[in-house]
């Protein structure tokens, strides 16, 4: 009978202690939700952010351009924004073009990347421009 009771003792002890370990936080949520709020908000882009995060990650392939991702969203955007297709790419190291179409017409901005010595930034210019993929490879 000792022993039944031992093992009794012993087995609510280990099924009461297998119940929900996650950590609960102070205010008592589950701070595993709370992290994957978190992580996951995404809705807190603006369009010109969620423009340039696309742009910059998913055409240029994740390359980390902080820069050029505010230039885009702060400079161009403003001016593609209404077009029905953008596409960024990179022609070398600090050249960037930015084919979009707008109306049925499409249009092409050249992007400089420069450093500025005196006041230590790096600094963009944009330049409107009639050079694009069909100029580049229809002969």
């Amino acid at each position: 009978m000792k022993f039944w009771t031992i093992f009794m003792l012993i087995s609510s002890f280990a099924l009461a202690s297998c119940g929900n370990n996650d950590p609960v936080d102070e205010d008592g949520t589950n701070s595993e939700i709370v992290n994957e709020q978190e992580d996951g908000d995404t809705t807190a882009l603006s369009e010109a952010e969620l423009f340039s995060l696309i742009l910059v990650n998913d055409v240029l392939q994740g390359t980390e351009e902080n820069d050029l991702q505010l230039y885009l969203e702060e400079e161009i955007y403003p001016i593609v924004g209404k077009a029905s297709k953008v596409t960024l790419d990179r022609l070398s190291a600090s050249v960037y073009i930015v084919t979009y179409e707008l109306n049925g017409e499409r249009k092409s901005l050249l992007i400089q990347k420069f450093y500025d010595p005196v006041n230590e930034v790096i600094v963009f210019e944009k330049t409107e421009t009639s050079y694009g993929l069909k100029s580049q490879y229809v002969r």
